[in-house]
């Protein structure tokens, strides 16, 4: 068949091209044919041919460009035993369509999938060491397989293969194999490094409210110490930097006290000045870190600090003053003293209501010493200093005035001669000692030691005179109170801060009244030999001496409530503020509602009652429900009432087992006053 092809393409190319003629009987010259039919001539035969010189069949012409084209007809084939293609493209066919042999390229390029003979589901095609395609299941890490045949044995095999120094697929470490520092291929998350941190930086405390108990569970790095007791200094990194030292008005360390002795200096050798002479006596708490969740479906609150701030962390709210963060807040180490400004010297806090009960006489004595003298209290005068204080008698039938005192006992007041109008007996008058209220020319809130607190003032006086001592002060605010709250929960692990510490000064329910009518019992600075440890001493009803103390805090809870500001309560819902120039009482404007983990705000708990449940909220310790009792859930009591309500903390004399970190009394508005009611000044 290919010589016929051969033999007719080459009789068309000789009839066709020039110095060949043919007969009628279609004869050419040289070439006798028994018939010759059809034929085409190429009419351009100076632009295109084709030439045949031995084997080569060439296409000739002046055309640059010259196609050979052989075209079979129908269904026909051009078939060629053996051909040899250097150079062109074979387009719009199959090659190897019946019958494949092999094939040597430099790129092959698909639309579609190439699929390989050898290519199955459970063995994909990967090149061997010598570059060839090969099927297999087990090609080895380094030709680009995993040397398994099943995935779980392909990790196995690719974790083991990857090392300190070599990249791979490595396992993730568990949160107690990152704890162990002692695996060094596993890898390590930021959740895990997270968990590390709190364990070596962080600790915290768990409490489940199903639980009836006050004890919680320690979490972190105080994870293996006893609750209900405090695990030492060593362990607490950031209570243990709380400590005493004196502050000057423009808010400056002057000095550190003696950890042991506050009547000393930080030597422990030189003496210390805590009579204001020198500067406030506070107590400087570091900035910390915390945070707080509440797991809904197990009714388990947790609460963490951390000396640094940490992921998952944010910087206490307290320590973001005035549109600032500090690095440390500071409160006063006593209950507040008043500096009377008129007489320029500290004073001792006295308010002797107006009462049928405890009633007092004067006596003009004419030509000796007038005095005043309690009819019925046994100790209404004893915290009254001679050349100090300044009484101020109001409501008497003739006896109304100020007056210096020249000598004082528990019971009798002597006053210069001459001093008192007329005598009179069972006089029920208002006796107190000089106070100034007013903003910026008033009295100046302080801390200082050997004198008894300020008593008998609106949370709104108070804030007043707290002011006046310079830019910066103010009194106790509700976030600091939280933090110090937190501070004591996750250093004792136990609501029961009465037990944790002490009583202190709340035992004296039936010996107050008929002593001083509910005024102040003791004087400032009766933990100064403590320095700043925690302790306690309860000496019982109707004894003296009695205190307790957190860090340096004397009398954080008991003797006088404390109003804390910052702090507004309408209808039991919480209002808050951390800036001073916000301040005020009655409003939610520049306040901001305390809401719980889901971003709702929440409502307080609408009884008296011992505390049993917390709000679900980041933002402090308050009651969700009552039903506790003096041992069990939160141990301490708490006081609401509806409308507008202002903040005190703490408890008094009288308040018993109520009193404690966390006996919250929501139940005054701001215009009420108490004898056994106080302010503490803070910065």
């Amino acid at each position: 068949m290919i010589k016929r092809i051969v033999f007719s393409i080459f009789l068309v190319l000789c009839l066709a091209s020039s110095g060949w003629t043919a007969d009628g009987d279609r004869v050419v010259e040289g070439i006798t044919a028994d018939k010759v039919d059809a034929l085409t001539f190429d009419t351009n035969v100076a632009a295109a041919g084709v030439t045949l010189t031995g084997t080569t069949l060439a296409a000739d012409g002046t055309d640059a460009h010259i196609d050979i084209s052989i075209t079979p007809k129908g269904t026909g084939e051009v078939n060629l035993t053996k051909v040899d293609i250097d150079a062109g493209a074979i387009d719009g066919t199959a090659i190897g369509g019946s019958t494949p042999a092999a094939g040597a390229f430099t790129t092959i390029g698909a639309t579609g999938n190439v699929t390989p003979d050898l290519l199955t589901a459970s063995k994909p095609v990967f090149t061997d060491a010598s570059k060839n395609l090969v099927s297999t299941g087990t090609l080895a890490v380094d030709q680009g397989g995993t040397g398994a045949t099943t995935a779980a044995a392909a990790f196995t095999a690719l974790k083991q293969a990857a090392t300190v120094s070599a990249t791979g697929v490595v396992e993730l470490a568990t949160n107690a194999e990152v704890a162990l520092f002692t695996d060094t291929v596993k890898a390590v998350t930021p959740s895990s490094l997270g968990f590390v941190m709190d364990s070596l930086l962080a600790y915290g405390v768990q409490w489940d409210e199903d639980d009836s108990s006050p004890t919680l569970t320690r979490l972190g790095a105080l994870a293996n110490s006893a609750s209900a007791a405090s695990p030492g200094n060593a362990l607490l990194p950031i209570q243990s930097q709380m400590r005493r030292c004196i502050l000057s008005d423009a808010g400056v360390v002057q000095y550190y006290l003696c950890a042991t002795d506050s009547t000393d200096k930080a030597d422990c050798v030189t003496a210390s000045v805590l009579d204001g002479t020198d500067g406030q006596v506070m107590v400087e708490i570091p900035k910390f870190a915390y945070k707080y969740s509440y797991d809904a479906a197990l009714n388990i609150h947790q609460w963490w600090i951390s000396p640094t701030l940490m992921p998952g962390y944010e910087w206490h709210p307290a320590f973001y003053k005035d549109g600032s963060w500090v690095d440390h807040r500071y409160i006063g180490a006593y209950e507040g003293i008043l500096y009377d400004t008129s007489e320029s010297k500290y004073v001792n806090g006295l308010y002797l209501a107006a009462s049928a009960t405890y009633t007092v006489s004067f006596l003009d004595n004419g030509g000796s010493d007038d005095t005043i003298t309690s009819d019925v209290l046994t100790h209404p005068f004893s915290k009254l200093v001679a050349g100090v204080d300044t009484i101020v008698i109001s409501g008497s039938a003739a006896n109304d005035g100020t007056y210096a005192i020249q000598s004082v006992t528990d019971t009798v007041i002597t006053l210069a001669t001459g001093t008192l109008s007329a005598t009179t007996a069972n006089d029920q008058c208002i006796l107190q000692v000089q106070r100034d209220w007013t903003a910026s020319s008033g009295d100046v809130l302080g801390s200082v030691s050997g004198f008894g607190s300020m008593n008998y003032g609106t949370r709104g006086e108070f804030r007043e005179v707290a002011l006046n001592r310079g830019a910066g002060w103010r009194q106790q605010d509700y976030y600091l109170s939280s933090a110090l709250q937190l501070l004591y929960l996750v250093e004792y692990a136990s609501f029961y801060s009465q037990s944790m510490i002490g009583a202190g000064l709340t035992d004296w329910a039936s010996a107050w009244p008929a002593w001083n009518n509910y005024n102040p019992i003791n004087f400032t600075g009766l933990t100064n030999s403590l320095g700043n440890a925690t302790g306690n001493l309860s000496n019982g009803n109707g004894a003296v001496g009695s205190y307790m103390s957190y860090r340096g805090i004397e009398n954080f809870y008991g003797h006088l409530w404390k109003w804390v500001d910052g702090f507004n309560i309408n209808d039991n819902i919480p209002y808050v503020s951390n800036t001073e120039t916000d301040f005020a009482d009655g409003t939610d404007s520049n306040y901001t509602r305390l809401t719980d983990t889901g971003g709702s705000g929440i409502t307080l708990y609408n009884g008296n009652d011992y505390q049993s449940t917390l709000e679900q909220t980041k933002g402090g310790f308050l009651p969700s429900a009552g039903g506790g009792a003096t041992n069990t859930y939160i141990t301490d009591y708490y006081y609401q009432s509806g409308g507008w309500r202002v903040a005190m903390l703490g408890g008094s004399a009288h308040y018993g087992s109520q009193a404690g970190f966390f006996s919250w009394f929501l139940n005054y508005t701001s215009g009420d006053r108490r004898s056994h009611l106080s302010g503490r000044v803070a910065y």
